[in-house]
């Protein structure tokens, strides 16, 4: 019976977790801002792409075209936010020397 029993530690996680040792919430912040930037973009080329299409099978309907329209302002309008706000915190970032997208704050020595 000793031989279908198997010793199981919890106490050390399999060789390929290791690493989660060291994740903390810090370091998961840039990949995340990166990644919906990335997914930002993507969503923008395929709603430009939907509308341009949309425009081009309008055929001439009022309606159809100024939908098509709306789209690919809507799209264009969606990716300016996108980018003003990563400007906007890699501005803060630079002035006031607080990375925001990393939680590094300063140290203020008393």
């Amino acid at each position: 019976m000793n031989k279908l029993t198997q010793t199981v530690r919890i106490d050390t996680p399999p060789p390929e977790f290791r690493n989660l040792r060291n994740l903390t919430i810090p370091k998961l912040i840039p990949p995340l801002v990166n990644l919906v930037i990335i997914v930002a973009i993507v969503l923008f080329v395929f709603s430009l792409l939907i509308g341009g299409i949309k425009l081009i099978v309008s055929g001439g309907n009022k309606d159809n075209t100024s939908t098509a329209w709306r789209q690919i302002v809507n799209a264009l309008i969606g990716i300016v936010i996108v980018f003003c706000t990563w400007a906007i915190i890699s501005i803060v970032e630079q002035f006031f020397g607080v990375k925001i997208t990393t939680l590094q704050f300063p140290r203020v020595i008393i």
